[in-house]
């Protein structure tokens, strides 16, 4: 029996926690944040409920065609195209903002 980093089933669940992990950081960014996104835009707690609401909103109305998606094509393609797809938009996100 090969070593246990060389075994493909502990490869695929690192991947997958390393996934989880930047998914939940990522979502975690927002509450970070909202100090300085409530003194700089002068929010009050109505507002940025708000603002968090529309996140979670856009979150779920993109479960349904992921499911769409992993249903279609499998699971293998629709997580790497998850990963790809919120990195892009974290990404143009970031170049915006700057």
């Amino acid at each position: 029996m090969p070593p246990l980093w060389q075994q493909v089933r502990w490869q695929i669940l690192s991947l997958l926690f390393f996934a989880t992990v930047i998914n939940f950081v990522d979502r975690q960014a927002l509450s970070y944040v909202a100090p300085v996104l409530r003194a700089t835009f002068r929010l009050t707690n109505t507002d940025y409920g708000i603002m968090v609401a529309a996140f979670q909103f856009g979150m779920m109305v993109g479960e349904f065609p992921m499911g769409w998606l992993m249903d279609r094509r499998g699971p293998r393609f629709g997580l790497s195209f998850a990963v790809i797809w919120w990195s892009v938009a974290n990404g143009y996100c970031a170049r915006c903002g700057a």
